[in-house]
């Protein structure tokens, strides 16, 4: 292998995400708690990461 540290900047260019995915799997457990004590503090925690925006969030539930 060859050493990432070695490697010229054209072929390892900087990169940056634009998006955060939080992917949570909780069984039997009502909608209105998982708002409360699962998505709530996960966006509570997202806000506070500067230049994080939180204002699009969806919500997905697979039976």
């Amino acid at each position: 292998m060859y050493p990432l540290k070695k490697l010229d900047k054209e072929l390892l260019p900087s990169v940056s995400f634009d998006h955060t995915i939080v992917v949570v799997e909780i069984k039997d457990m009502p909608a209105t708690d998982v708002e409360q004590f699962v998505s709530k503090p996960i966006e509570q925690v997202l806000t506070g990461i500067s230049g994080n925006d939180v204002n699009n969030r969806k919500q997905y539930s697979f039976n």
